[in-house]
């Protein structure tokens, strides 16, 4: 049940919406979770499914700085030194469902922003 427009769901359908994906261990109130679900798909690239992703699969979305919310997901890069080496750095584990949702929306967003199209680009 994803919504077409956020204001097609009033605060008790965000209610079951949100308990039906209760595995997932929410801390929203609906109330709060369709705020959220506004502010995220009023970014550039961000649509109703991307949206969805972030706020059932990330419910720390909000509470941990950018740092640790790049490590959680596996965004960032991780070293493997030890001693006087230097290894490379490789991106590894996180939650792979919202990596490939941001990574799907980074494309559509790479085909339709000229300026961030030139910087994929370049």
């Amino acid at each position: 049940m994803i919504p077409e427009e956020p204001s097609e769901l009033n605060c008790w359908q965000w209610g079951q919406l949100a308990a039906s994906l209760s595995k997932y261990n929410f801390k929203y109130t609906s109330c709060d979770w369709q705020q959220q679900y506004e502010w995220l798909t009023s970014v550039p690239g961000v649509g109703r499914v991307v949206a969805t992703t972030l706020l059932a699969v990330l419910p720390e979305l909000g509470q941990l700085s950018t740092q640790q919310l790049t490590s959680l997901v596996g965004l960032a890069p991780l070293n493997y030194d030890s001693g006087k080496m230097r290894g490379q750095r490789h991106i590894v584990g996180g939650r792979a469902l919202v990596r490939s949702a941001l990574y799907m929306a980074a494309l559509v967003v790479v085909q339709h922003n000229p300026v961030i199209s030139a910087f994929y680009h370049r």
